[in-house]
Order: C-alpha cells, then sequence, then structure tokens
C-alpha cells in the first residue's frame, strides 16, 4: 500500500461500528486501495461496490493477509463482497484466479448469472473496460460455457465447483482461490489446493455459514485459538447480531411464518455452529449415538474379521472419471457394527481398491471376510473385456481381482428413502471409531467419513415437501451410499457365520427391494 493506515483488524465491534472510525478507515485504507488501481488502471476497482462497516476488518485481512476465513450470517453480502475484492487482487497481479462453490452449478446460480440487491448482476462488478477483448473478432473475452473472464493485464477469473476438484483444481496454478459457502463444500478442494499455494506463494479466502463443526468449524477455531501462523490467517465469525443487517422485527416475522425452526434462525443468522444439525438426514441418530459414546476410540479387532461395503463411481463402472468409489470398512462384534476405516477416491479401477485393501491389510492387520458390492456391479464396463472382446460385469472385475474372498450384492431398492428408513431404524447399533492423532492419514479418513454424514442432507424445501425428494447429490452421496450398503449387508445378517454365498439367487429380486423380515428387523 505505501502508507500507514488505521487498522481495523482486531478491533471491537464498537470500533467499526463507529461512523468517525469508518469514515478514517475509508479513507486511510480502502481510498488508497482505490486510487492505486484507478492511477494504474484508468478506472476504480472495486467497481459498484461501497464496504459495509462490519466488512472492513475483512477487507483489510484479505488485502494484507494470504488465507481469511469469515464466517458470517445469510444476507451479510459476503459474496458481493468477495467477488468485488477479487477484482481488486486480480487487477493487482497477474495471474489464474478461481472463485469455487460447492458445485459449478450454485457458482452459475449465485454469481455468473445472479443479481444483486441492488439489481448488479455480480459479474457486473468487473468493468467492461477491464476485460480483454479478442484481437480477432474484438468481442470481449468472456467465456459462458467455462465461466471464465480473461482481464486486460492477462489475470483470468474462472467460477467452479470444489466438488470437482480434479478436474478445477489439481494440475492447475492459481494465484488465489476463493472457496464460497466452505461448509458445504468437499475438503478435499483445500487439501489439493494447499500445495499450489504453498508453492507460488497465492491466497486463498474461505466464507460460509455453519453446518455443524465440521471442516470449516475447525478451520475458523483452529485459527481464532492459536497464534500459529497469525502473520498469515484472519478469521472471523460476525453474526447478525454484530451487524444488525435483520432487525429484530425481520427475524419475529421469519420466526412467526414457521418455515424456519429456531434452530436454523440461529445457524443461518447468528452463526451457531452448536446443535444445528436441521435438515441433516441422520440428524436425530448422530445426536443419540454421541450421546451414547458410540463415536470413540473403539479400535481394531484382530481376532474378528473385516468387511468393506462398496460405492462404485462412474471410474469404475464405466472407465470415465465421474462419482467416486467409496468404502466402508467395518467389523461385527458380537450384534454391534463397528466402523474402523473408511477410503475414497475418483478416476481408478478395481485393481487399485485391492491394493489399497492390501495396504490396509499390512498396516492395520485386517483380515477380510467378504466385499459387498452394490447392484449396479451386474453392470458392463466399457473400458475392460474378455479374450472374446465381450464387456465384462463388473461384478467379474471383482472377482477376478479378488480371488476366493467372498462377495455379496446388495439388491436394488427401488426408492432411495426406504433405503434411508432401514440406516435410521438400524442406526442404534453401530460404533463408530474416530481414529487417533497417531495415525494423522486415518484420522483424516474417518473424519472426512463423518463429517460427510453429517453433511448429507436434502434440499433445503418444506419439511412437507421432502417426502418425494432425493438427498442433494453432492461430495457427503458417496461415503453415506456405502455406509448404506454396509447397513444393509449386515442387516441381511452377511456379517454372520450363516452368510450366503453372492452366487446364492438374486435374479428375479435384483431390481426390487427384497421383503425379507430380517431385513427390517431391530
Amino acid at each position: 500500500m505505501g502508507k500507514k493506515f488505521t487498522t481495523a483488524i482486531g478491533k471491537p465491534t464498537e470500533w467499526w461500528q463507529n461512523e468517525k472510525n469508518y469514515k478514517k478507515w475509508m479513507k486511510d485504507f480502502f481510498i488508497p486501495v482505490v486510487a492505486e488501481n484507478q492511477k494504474k488502471y484508468g478506472i476504480r476497482v472495486p467497481y459498484n461496490f461501497v464496504p459495509r462497516k462490519y466488512q472492513i476488518d475483512v477487507i483489510e485481512a484479505m488485502m494484507t493477509k494470504r488465507f481469511v476465513a469469515y464466517c458470517m450470517h445469510r444476507r451479510s453480502g459476503k459474496d458481493y463482497m468477495s467477488v468485488s475484492m477479487l477484482l481488486v487482487k486480480a487487477m493487482e497481479t497477474t495471474g489464474n484466479y478461481i472463485y469455487l462453490f460447492p458445485t459449478a452449478q450454485q457458482g452459475r446460480d449465485v454469481v455468473w448469472d445472479g443479481i444483486d440487491n441492488d439489481g448488479h448482476r455480480f459479474i457486473d462488478h468487473i468493468p467492461k473496460h477491464l476485460i480483454k477483448k479478442n484481437p480477432r473478432t474484438n468481442d470481449y473475452m468472456i467465456n459462458n460455457t467455462r465461466m471464465i473472464i480473461t482481464l486486460i493485464n492477462g489475470s483470468t477469473i474462472r467460477i467452479g465447483g470444489s466438488d470437482r476438484y480434479d478436474k478445477t483444481i489439481v494440475g492447475t496454478n492459481f494465484a488465489g482461490i476463493i472457496f464460497s459457502e466452505y461448509s458445504l463444500s468437499d475438503p478435499k478442494a483445500w487439501i489439493y489446493a494447499r500445495p499450489i499455494l504453498a508453492q507460488n506463494g497465492g491466497w486463498a479466502w474461505f466464507n460460509g455459514t455453519p453446518r455443524g463443526k465440521n471442516h470449516f468449524y475447525k478451520l475458523i477455531r483452529g485459527v481464532l485459538d492459536t497464534n500459529i501462523l497469525q502473520e498469515d490467517w484472519f478469521a472471523v465469525i460476525r453474526p447478525n447480531s454484530d451487524t444488525g443487517v435483520m432487525t429484530k422485527k425481520e427475524l419475529e416475522a421469519i420466526r412467526a411464518e414457521g418455515q424456519m425452526s429456531e434452530q436454523q434462525i440461529q445457524q443461518e443468522f447468528e452463526c451457531a455452529f452448536e446443535g444445528c444439525l436441521d435438515g441433516v438426514i441422520y440428524a436425530n441418530q448422530i445426536t443419540i449415538a454421541h450421546k451414547e459414546n458410540r463415536f470413540g476410540d473403539y479400535v481394531y479387532d484382530k481376532k474378528l474379521p473385516v468387511y468393506v461395503a462398496f460405492d462404485l463411481g462412474a471410474s469404475t463402472t464405466s472407465g470415465s472419471k465421474g462419482d467416486r468409489t467409496a468404502m466402508v470398512f467395518f467389523q461385527q462384534r458380537g450384534d454391534r457394527p463397528w466402523v474402523i476405516d473408511f477410503y475414497a477416491c475418483r478416476g481408478m479401477g478395481v485393481s487399485h481398491f485391492k491394493m489399497i485393501m492390501d495396504d490396509y491389510s499390512a498396516k492395520y492387520g485386517y483380515q477380510y471376510d467378504a466385499i459387498f458390492l452394490p447392484h449396479d456391479s451386474k453392470k458392463k464396463s466399457v473400458a475392460v473385456y474378455d479374450d472374446q472382446g465381450y464387456a465384462l460385469e463388473i461384478q467379474d472385475m471383482f472377482r477376478k481381482e479378488f480371488g476366493s474372498l467372498r462377495m455379496e450384492m446388495v439388491p436394488r431398492c427401488a426408492d432411495i428413502n426406504e433405503d434411508i428408513e432401514v440406516v435410521r431404524s438400524r442406526f442404534y447399533k453401530w460404533y463408530f471409531y474416530t481414529g487417533t492423532p497417531q495415525d494423522k492419514a486415518q484420522k483424516e479418513r474417518l473424519d472426512y467419513f463423518y463429517e460427510a454424514m453429517e453433511g448429507y442432507t436434502y434440499p433445503e424445501v418444506d419439511e412437507r415437501e421432502r417426502i418425494a425428494l432425493k438427498p442433494l447429490h453432492n461430495w457427503c452421496s458417496d461415503p453415506m451410499d456405502a455406509f448404506r450398503y454396509a447397513v444393509r449387508a449386515q442387516a441381511f445378517g452377511w456379517c454372520s457365520a450363516k452368510a450366503r454365498s453372492w452366487l446364492a439367487d438374486l435374479d428375479a429380486e435384483e431390481n426390487e427391494c427384497e421383503s425379507n423380515d430380517d431385513y427390517f428387523l431391530i
């Protein structure tokens, strides 16, 4: 900045609410930002944007620190602010920048096609004067399909989805990354992005509202509760009670409408991380399991066999890089099943998962008794053929890799909500190993699985409309589908000594749930 300025970082709420302090900050900090860019590029940036009082410490952090995490309530203007300040950063330093939402479609709806309260499209905060023109066609370099804008200084701004981090992040060299609605995003996206930014000295911003004590909560608290890396990091939790954006009258009107529970109101407007599992499919079951201490240090019992339930991604069934394949490892101790491990990846074939199981067996001593495959394992692979040129069924590929290991195929259920009810009814039996700090890799795998469990939701609609809906398809889907197959396999009695072979006949019933009384027995 080249000039000393009054800092807003670390000041109490009363400081930035004071009009005199706000005006002084605008003069000492924000106006120089505008002036420097105006001098360099001939136009004021940020464009069509005036900071709100409660945003000034966040904006200051965006300009002075590498990593900024801001948990702010609904209607606080966090995406409006983020888009505006992203332009400042992109014009300040030439590079590639990406704005990641949980899905690319959400990014299109919110930013690319979205309109703010003042009637401006979000991308209108990037003035045409700063967008590069194609020298051949003289058209502005705006790629609507890929959601990319190229600026006059050579920087690019892209909108994408963190659910496909293998395509949006891996192999790239982004100078800056924004994770919007980070609490709903796949946490693996940041794991893959971090080494890139470490190498090129880039930055990252994380915004959102709470969704339980998941990866967003851990990130925020990790910064707020420790002095480690404070020079690089800034974090803030800013509820409506601090900003006053929503008046008491407006909040009372929302309560009176009855469309939001008090928990949801506290979550969305007061940034409450505690107890906010509204909309989570297994919310009640998770809460009870925690009260009964069924999440804990329940280690692997080497005397008992291990079972692995698969959810097959498109990479396994067709050779393409679609959904991930997920694996839930569990044991049965008496009549109590225990989750002991988890693994998921995208773009790998059956031989890779055989290798993973062998590695875990060597490292942890897992002794496998059976694997459980979903009904779609009877599909033929477009990527693998036998000697006669016929496409192999997925189950044949598994049989070829796993040899004599027992395999069972979980029959298809016509309605996923029926499956979910079975999981809910049998959840009380299950225990969950949470890992230990001594094995960081395994703990991260298990944390990822349990965060997926707490993030597995229906679309945000009225409870009465959820009856016919399917769960949201996002990063939580594959781990929870694998868990459903694990629960169903255990319900069928396939983890007992009397377990039947997968070659027993499932032919007539493979396309609908079996009407087996044991299946519903609790």
